[in-house]
């Protein structure tokens, strides 16, 4: 007899086994695990409707979960635009797939009105970061200057030979002259954004 026979029930919710008890609860928790894969599969295939789902390739060693960015039509057909103009082997290696998929992606980007030149024309250490791991770049680079910039010591050492009221002024000078710069950029600088894929015009901003 096994030492279970006594305990199986049909509705196993009531077993007196302990054993039985927790070999329900794992069946029960794998179910949920599957259905949530499943659910999380079907909700990918919607989302790579209107463009691709890639890992970001900058990881951060807290042992989450790898974030996921979706590459958008409209980020696809920039990236196969001047200046960087990104051939299909380059598109295949931003998308971070396999070489053996390369066919399957040139059909899906067709369909997508997406156009791969022949021959790659700039590449750059951004040239792997997609739109979005830029875009977190930026805002992390920010948080951390603003956390820790010692700003109070660098007023203080830059106004330690000089007059406060002169400080002051020359403080507001700077700030009205770094505006205008600013601004002049910023109408300026499509192509430097293309380039780095909105790293470099996002570092500028927060910079200024």
């Amino acid at each position: 007899m096994s030492v279970h026979d006594k305990c199986e029930q049909k509705n196993q919710e009531t077993a007196l086994c302990l054993l039985c008890k927790v070999q329900t609860e794992t069946i029960s928790e794998h179910k949920e695990n599957k259905q949530a894969e499943t659910d999380k599969h079907l909700d990918e295939e919607v989302v790579e409707r209107d463009g691709f789902l890639v890992e970001s390739v900058l990881k951060v060693s807290d042992f989450h979960q790898a974030k996921r960015y979706l590459v958008s039509t409209g980020e696809l057909k920039r990236r196969c635009s001047p200046p960087e103009c990104y051939s299909s082997n380059t598109v295949v290696s931003y998308l971070r797939k396999a070489k053996a998929q390369k066919k399957n992606i040139e059909e899906k980007l067709t369909g997508m009105g997406v156009q791969p030149t022949k021959r790659t024309k700039l590449t750059s250490l951004c040239t792997k970061l997609c739109e979005d791991e830029c875009s977190e770049l930026v805002n992390d680079v920010m948080f951390l200057a603003a956390k820790f910039t010692p700003q109070r010591k660098v007023v203080q050492e830059m106004c330690e030979n000089e007059d406060v009221h002169d400080a002051i002024s020359k403080t507001e000078a700077c700030r009205k002259t770094l505006q205008t710069l600013l601004a002049t950029l910023g109408r300026n600088w499509e192509t430097f954004g293309q380039a780095t894929h909105g790293l470099g015009p996002g570092l500028m901003v927060g910079t200024f």
